[in-house]
């Protein structure tokens, strides 16, 4: 049974990757043509920390303050819009800034079920 929810896990997780791949590009040639390159070279760096200390499990991932980043994007996300989570195109068309919000809420399920 636990071998079985970590290979859904892992799948989930190569599957999320995928799509976010496709989507990341698309986001990124949308943020570049939006944003200023400083400002879109420190989201993306920005996007790739936050990802590499959830992945590595560095003592980061464990600080107070990026747990309330995680919750404040996941409260303003589902609160403010939640009839976008179904349209990812749309969001990323109308609101690219918010592009690391498919980053982090899709990766945090799989996750969560590696950690038990």
């Amino acid at each position: 049974r636990r071998y079985a929810m970590l290979f859904l896990a892992t799948l989930h997780i190569l599957a999320t990757l995928h799509i976010l791949a496709t989507l990341h590009l698309l986001a990124t040639l949308h943020l570049l043509a939006t944003l200023d390159l400083v400002t879109a070279l420190q989201f993306v760096l920005l996007l790739l920390l936050l990802l590499l200390t959830r992945f590595l499990r560095h003592p980061l991932y464990r600080h107070p303050l990026y747990y309330l980043l995680g919750r404040f994007f996941h409260h303003l996300h589902f609160l403010t819009q939640p009839q976008k989570v179904i349209g990812l195109q749309l969001l990323l068309l109308t609101q690219p800034q918010k592009i690391i919000l498919l980053f982090l809420l899709p990766l945090s399920l799989p996750l969560a079920v590696l950690h038990r």
